[in-house]
């Protein structure tokens, strides 16, 4: 099918009430220092959740992946990417499961860092 690539960010729950459908998530791509993409939030789950749901959500290697402080509360944001594919200085590349992202939202012109799935290869606490 024609469907674009979705994200799945796990944000700091705390941040849960400021986040809205329609906002712009940024994504980099782990291992792609240029790559800067712009998606749109789909989904803002209702509540936050454990690092340990987190974890049976994404499966044992994801989870080990993105080290996740295992007392930390999240809340599950999708986010749709305008496009299929994203551009290297080399080639064009298609996006695939499980690759890994930071995420940036910016909410009253502050940003806040996270991590992210495919995403989280650290977790950036909210400055």
């Amino acid at each position: 099918g024609n469907t674009l690539p979705e994200i799945q960010a796990f944000l700091p729950a705390k941040d849960r009430p400021r986040l809205r459908i329609g906002q712009t998530l940024q994504v980099g791509l782990s291992g792609y220092t240029k790559i800067r993409e712009q998606a749109e939030i789909t989904y803002v789950a209702r509540e936050g959740i454990g690092s340990s749901e987190v974890a049976k959500l994404l499966g044992p290697s994801l989870a080990d992946a993105l080290r996740m402080p295992p007392d930390g509360s999240y809340v599950l944001v999708k986010a749709r990417l305008p496009h299929r594919t994203f551009e290297t200085d080399h080639a064009v590349l298609p996006f695939s499961q499980g690759m890994l992202a930071d995420t940036e939202v910016k909410i009253a012109e502050k940003p806040f860092l996270v991590t992210l799935f495919p995403a989280l290869e650290k977790y950036v606490p909210n400055l």
